[in-house]
C-alpha cells in the first residue's frame, strides 16, 4: 500500500487500480530474408519467400487482407554477388485461437524472423473512466486514514495526475493529491 506525504499543507496519494482485459487480437511483426526485390504489397505474391510465410499463413487462418508488407530494403554485395532482400511484414490475428498456429508458421517460414507482437485489447473510455472513478475513490480512503493518524482532515483535491497508459497493456495509476485542513 502507498504512504503520503506531508507537502506544504498536503497529502500526496498514490492510487493504482488494475483490471484483467483479454486481448483481442495479436499484430504479428515479421522479417524475411529474401533473394529477389519486389516493392509494395506485389512482393506478398511475388518475392519467393515472402509468398511462402503469406501461403503458410493463410494456411494457419489468417485471411490474405490481414497480412501487409509494411517495407522492402535492399543489400547490395560487394564483388558482383546477387543483392538480397528483407522484407517486413505485418500479419494481424482476430482469432486469437489461431496465434500458435501463426507463431508456428513464422517458425517453420524459410528466412523469417518474428520480430515481435503486439496485442490488441477492447479497453474503451467506459473502462478506463471506471477504473479511474475507482483509482480516485481509493485515494480518497487512503488519504483520509493518513489525515486521521496525522490528526488533521483531509480538503479538496488540489492536483491530479493521470498518467498516459504505456506498456504491454492498458493501466491506470495515480491518484489525487489531497489538501489538509487542522481539525
Amino acid at each position: 500500500m502507498s504512504g503520503g506525504m506531508l507537502r506544504s499543507g498536503g497529502i500526496s496519494v498514490t492510487a493504482t487500480v488494475e483490471e484483467i482485459l483479454e486481448a483481442i487480437r495479436a499484430d504479428v511483426f515479421v522479417s524475411v530474408q529474401g533473394a529477389s526485390v519486389v516493392r509494395g504489397d506485389r512482393a506478398a505474391v511475388t518475392a519467393r519467400e515472402v509468398a511462402a510465410l503469406t501461403d503458410a499463413l493463410t494456411r494457419a487462418g489468417l485471411p490474405r487482407a490481414d497480412i501487409r508488407v509494411l517495407g522492402a530494403f535492399t543489400e547490395n554485395r560487394i564483388g558482383g554477388a546477387r543483392s538480397a532482400a528483407a522484407y517486413r511484414l505485418q500479419a494481424t490475428c482476430a482469432d486469437l485461437t489461431r496465434i500458435g498456429a501463426v507463431v508456428d508458421a513464422v517458425a517453420e517460414a524459410r528466412g523469417a524472423t518474428l520480430e515481435r507482437i503486439v496485442w490488441g485489447y477492447d479497453d474503451t473510455d467506459d473502462r478506463r473512466d471506471a477504473r479511474l472513478v475507482r483509482a480516485v475513490a481509493v485515494a480518497r480512503e487512503r488519504a483520509q486514514r493518513i489525515a486521521g493518524a496525522l490528526g488533521v482532515r483531509i480538503g479538496e483535491a488540489l492536483a491530479f495526475e493521470e498518467p498516459a497508459p504505456g506498456g504491454d497493456g492498458p493501466f491506470f495509476g495515480d491518484g489525487p493529491f489531497f489538501g489538509a485542513a487542522r481539525s
